[in-house]
């Protein structure tokens, strides 16, 4: 099934790439991407906090939702704000939604799959993660 969306009550500016007026506003974009992770079908003046959190909790797990080139060649991380999730009230998409609980669920699941860099170690016949309080009960 494809992903389909209306912005029929959102600004054009909104709407239109600022640099290329084929393309989708990469806030839009991203917005319309998420709710399928994030499990929401609309965004509403009732729902936009929530949305926001699951947004909030999307993006600690996986990163920025968009990025930027710099005049430097840099890339700067774009993370979407609560005021970006307002200006897009009115946003439908047909992505399933999810409960709270089921949300939860989903972050757990992000959870166990995320790994945190490893502490120093030492190689045997492999990598060996020392622990926080090995590693403190050396100093």
């Amino acid at each position: 099934m494809s992903l389909d969306f209306s912005y029929k009550d959102i600004d054009d500016a909104l709407v239109n790439h600022p640099g290329d007026p084929e393309r989708y506003h990469p806030v839009l974009n991203a917005l319309v991407w998420l709710s399928m992770s994030c499990g929401y079908n609309k965004i509403t003046k009732d729902n936009a906090g929530q949305i926001y959190l699951r947004l909030k909790a999307f993006q600690a797990m996986h990163g920025a939702a968009l990025n930027m080139k710099r005049e430097t060649n840099s890339i700067s991380a774009l993370y979407i704000t609560p005021a970006d999730v307002i200006a897009y009230i009115g946003l439908t998409t047909n992505a399933s939604t999810l409960t709270d609980a089921a949300f939860g669920k989903r972050v757990l699941g992000w959870m166990q799959e995320h790994r945190l860099p490893r502490n120093e170690g030492c190689l045997s016949d492999g990598f060996l993660e020392r622990t926080a309080i090995s590693i403190i009960a050396q100093k």
